[in-house]
């Protein structure tokens, strides 16, 4: 698992969250309860926030942008 920093912006995450190995959580990112984010799978919010709702599943990739 990888959680990058973006500038001032970091992840927010609930306590019920699972973010797979190699998987990679970068900058303003909300990740709800029982959120997955899974193997190889990239969350990015860089100029806009990303919110993930909860009971969700990231497999691939989400990006968020103004």
């Amino acid at each position: 698992m990888t959680i990058f920093n973006l500038d001032k912006h970091h992840l927010t995450a609930s306590e019920t969250m699972f973010v797979g190995a190699n998987a990679s959580v970068i900058g303003r990112t909300r990740l709800g309860n029982s959120v997955g984010v899974w193997p190889g799978a990239v969350t990015r919010g860089s100029a806009s926030a990303l919110s993930e709702a909860s009971k969700s599943n990231r497999l691939r990739f989400a990006r968020a942008e103004p």
